[in-house]
């Protein structure tokens, strides 16, 4: 399936099959999109460019792709590319058949400013503001999520959560000034995280809680504005972390770090 939508129109797509391919490819502004699949292994492949976009796709089901690569680049040749300013993005995927043990994949690349991006695999955030990640009753884990952001003043809020003991694998780059980063990787299974922030003003909440080992990677690179990071690890198996933050700022940057 193939959808080019412009400017300001409503897409209703429920896909209620099995694998199933949606290809996205939008330009201008205003457009408010809803896109649900429910069943196994469907694709969704998204590439815009515009302003004052509103996003909501679900992923029900079991091994599902949202615009998901392996490589970073730039361009709609491989979809996950984001250009614009001032768009909303809630994306999830969520597992609810039972006797599954495939979580999914995202990845997004995005270029521009003041743009809100919700990413959650295995669980549902409630609403805009939430920080708690609900799953379901079967949700499977082996979650993949990468994160490419360039520009300023972008809200990302990233949720991986599961009920059995395989991992999650979290990766975000950030190139800009001024963006928040929360990212929540909680339930059974290894949680790996990957995060290096390049620029100024950023603030970074961490934290990996539940069962199986933790192992947090994080690199921060400022010039003369600071940032704030916070890390928390907390479970009773093996918690790892590396740190290295380079910071100009004369009165310092923030840096707190928890492991229980």
């Amino acid at each position: 399936m193939f959808i080019r939508a412009v400017s300001s129109i409503f897409l209703l797509l429920s896909s209620p099959v099995f694998a199933n391919d949606i290809t996205i490819t939008q330009s201008g502004g205003g457009l408010d999109l809803d896109v649900t699949q429910d069943g196994q292994d469907n694709n969704v492949t998204l590439s815009m460019d515009g302003t004052n976009t509103t996003f909501e796709i679900k992923q029900l089901g079991d091994n599902h792709k949202m615009s998901w690569v392996s490589y970073w680049g730039s361009g709609a040749s491989w979809g996950g590319d984001i250009d614009g300013n001032n768009n909303s993005f809630d994306i999830t995927q969520y597992n609810n058949q039972a006797n599954t043990s495939t979580g999914g994949t995202i990845g997004f690349h995005i270029q521009g400013n003041d743009n809100e991006l919700a990413l959650a695999q295995g669980c549902a955030f409630s609403s805009a503001s939430a920080t708690t990640c609900s799953s379901g009753t079967y949700e499977a884990a082996n979650h993949l999520m990468n994160v490419d952001v360039h520009g300023d003043d972008n809200s990302l809020k990233l949720g991986q959560r599961s009920s059995n003991s395989d991992k999650h694998d979290m990766t975000v780059l950030v190139y800009g000034d001024d963006n928040s980063v929360f990212g929540k990787q909680k339930g059974s299974g290894e949680k790996d995280l990957y995060l290096r922030l390049n620029g100024n003003g950023h603030s970074i909440s961490s934290t990996q809680v539940g069962n199986g080992s933790h192992n947090a990677s994080v690199t921060l690179t400022a010039g003369a504005g600071a940032y704030s990071l916070t890390l928390t690890q907390d479970s009773n198996t093996t918690q790892n972390y590396s740190l290295t933050g380079t910071c100009q700022n004369a009165s310092g940057c923030g840096v707190t770090v928890t492991q229980n």
